[in-house]
């Protein structure tokens, strides 16, 4: 909007047009040019004051209105997250614990009572038959209308479970020479190199040369594609998605039945190194899946280590009034992202190679590339949903059902949400930096960043020093030590004070030794040398900033702007009179008010 002055020398509003660059969420401002208007002297003060309070007015509107809808961008985030979290999976992860591991029972209890081979069959023929099936009501009565159910009667398992078994192949495992006469052959380790995956006949006995020449098939090798599953993590090590399969898929007496021929045919010996039960469940009360897998590893060295996984996931969206406000959402979020790219291709065509100079640059190509990995793992996970629902209701229950493959995707989409909430809600510092508190963190890491990184390679020196001494000394004595990683978790846990001292001391002679000094030279010494270096540089950001006047007091001006409103401030007076003589010899010529150059009248 152009402004010229009237001819009759009255006041005119509006003294300047400030000429921002398109503006959104995060960017700052560009700048502005300001429109002389003839017979408007800017360098008077009272122009310039209302020129500055123009200005002023106008940049705040618009960091109002950029952080307004950063926060609308967050807010539909929080939605999107929390429409896949439940309360209710907690506890429906703790019934399915309290229903099959039973810890604490005297008899089943699967975290302690399974330490060999027969009572891990013991726990299977008792407990996993027993409550993968809904059974008879106390009175006697047959459970009618819960076919299919869990004996909780809650919870629906989609088609049957299975029991898989991971063997480790002979024939990559060589015996040291110095042992070769006495011992002849061994089971190796855990590695997926070598994994069994030939296709054998009854007790192991012989390799199927020619399909379907041995009886049973829980002998045959089933690939992770046929059984649609995905590697396993246990204690001991990570297991492949396939191996050699028990389907429970028949009557309860043909599977107890199953369950105790398998053991008399060795289905169990010293090449497994893991068995597995693992099956699919829903809860329509709560609107929750759930894949359960109960594992129980088979050590080298002897005995059994127990694990469980149950992951509750939300895989079909909430009905109701919520389900909508989700769908928005979600369209909202694509529209956003489509806009993001836009603008940021904008920018980058604009600013060239100096784009790579801005970490918040860095952070919206993080945001908008994650956004678009969020959108594809939904489509994909909403796909392998719907075509796990489409061969639970063709074969009415009784199919084959895994949802490996969608609790991956979802477990990831969550994640990739995770990323973009943790980038968008750090962009808030940047939105924010019009206060000088805020900016004094920035400030404050600035000053002290060179010195921190100085502290930061010794520490990380010294505690990688100390790591490897608790490691290689206590690694054969205390589980928490057996392996670097968990030894550095352990070491951090010490540096917070939480550590068993007496478990290191019986372990070894040496371990207060090393212990009081990695507390020394590590709490007392390095760590406080950096929380000074940053006191320090706080202490001169504080004083640098005591002095400096926030960019825009947006509390106040929110507060005035209300108060107008609401006609309980008189809004400011913006308008000047301008000079309508300089406007004229500003034009280089005569008063457009004179009559005296016309020309004359023929």
């Amino acid at each position: 909007m152009r402004n010229v002055g009237r001819p009759d020398g009255g006041r005119v509003n509006a003294i300047c047009d400030i000429q921002t660059a398109p503006l959104r969420l995060g960017v700052d401002l560009v700048g502005y040019a300001v429109h002389v208007i003839g017979g408007v002297d800017s360098s008077e003060a009272e122009i310039a004051a209302i020129a500055t309070r123009l200005t002023k007015k106008r940049e705040t509107n618009i960091v109002l209105r950029d952080v307004g809808s950063y926060c609308i961008f967050l807010l539909v985030l929080v939605v999107l997250v929390n429409g896949k979290t439940n309360y209710n999976a907690f506890l429906l992860q703790a019934q399915m614990t309290n229903t099959f591991i039973k810890i604490g029972d005297k008899d089943f209890d699967f975290s302690s009572k399974v330490n060999t081979t027969d009572q891990f069959w013991h726990w299977a023929q008792n407990v996993s038959i027993q409550e993968l099936r809904a059974q008879r009501w106390y009175n006697g009565d047959p459970p009618y209308g819960l076919r299919g159910f869990l004996d909780d009667r809650a919870n629906r398992i989609l088609g049957y479970g299975i029991i898989r078994q991971i063997r480790s192949d002979p024939r990559r495992c060589k015996v040291p020479i110095a042992m070769r006469n006495i011992i002849h052959n061994c089971s190796g380790s855990r590695l997926d190199e070598i994994e069994d995956t030939r296709n054998f006949c009854d007790g192991w006995s012989a390799e199927e040369i020619v399909h379907g020449s041995c009886v049973h098939d829980e002998f045959r090798y089933k690939t992770a594609a046929e059984l649609q599953t995905y590697s396993t993590q246990g204690i001991l090590g990570t297991y492949s998605g396939g191996g050699y399969v028990i389907s429970l898929n028949s009557i309860e007496a043909e599977d107890k039945q199953k369950l105790k021929t398998m053991p008399t045919m060795g289905w169990i010996d010293k090449y497994t190194r893991a068995v597995l039960v693992e099956f699919s469940i829903y809860n329509a009360n709560v609107n929750l899946f759930s894949t359960c897998s109960i594992i129980a590893e088979f050590n080298e060295g002897g005995g059994v280590t127990p694990s469980w996984r149950f992951e509750p996931v939300q895989l079909i969206q909430n009905p109701g009034s919520f389900g909508y406000i989700e769908n928005f959402c979600q369209m909202t979020f694509v529209i956003v992202t489509v806009i993001l790219t836009v603008w940021e291709l904008w920018k980058i065509k604009k600013l060239k190679w100096d784009y790579l100079s801005s970490y918040w640059n860095m952070a919206e190509i993080c945001i908008i590339l994650t956004s678009y990995a969020t959108i594809y793992v939904f489509v994909e996970r909403y796909f392998l949903t719907k075509a796990a629902m489409e061969i639970f209701n063709n074969s009415y229950g009784d199919g084959y059902v895994r949802l490996d493959s969608a609790v991956y995707k979802d477990k990831l989409y969550l994640h990739l949400i995770a990323i973009i909430v943790f980038f968008s809600t750090m962009k808030l510092i940047k939105l924010l930096q019009f206060n000088k508190r805020i900016d004094v963190l920035a400030l404050t890491v600035r000053r002290c960043w060179d010195e921190l990184i100085v502290s930061f390679i010794a520490f990380c020196i010294v505690f990688i020093a100390f790591n490897s001494v608790f490691h290689f000394t206590l690694m054969t004595e205390l589980l928490h030590f057996s392996s670097f990683l968990s030894s550095a978790t352990e070491s951090f846990e010490i540096l917070l004070g939480v550590f068993n001292f007496d478990s290191m001391y019986h372990a070894s002679a040496l371990s207060p030794v090393f212990f009081f000094a990695f507390c020394i030279v590590n709490t007392v010494i390095l760590i406080n040398i950096m929380l000074t270096t940053i006191m320090v540089a706080f202490t001169d950001a504080k004083l640098e900033l005591r002095h400096r006047k926030n960019k825009y007091d947006v509390i106040d001006f929110v507060w005035t702007q209300v108060r107008q409103i609401l006609r309980l401030e008189a809004e400011p007076d913006n308008s000047v009179a301008p000079n309508v003589e300089d406007v004229s010899q500003a034009r280089g010529g005569p008063d457009d008010t004179s009559t005296d150059q016309l020309p004359d009248k023929y």
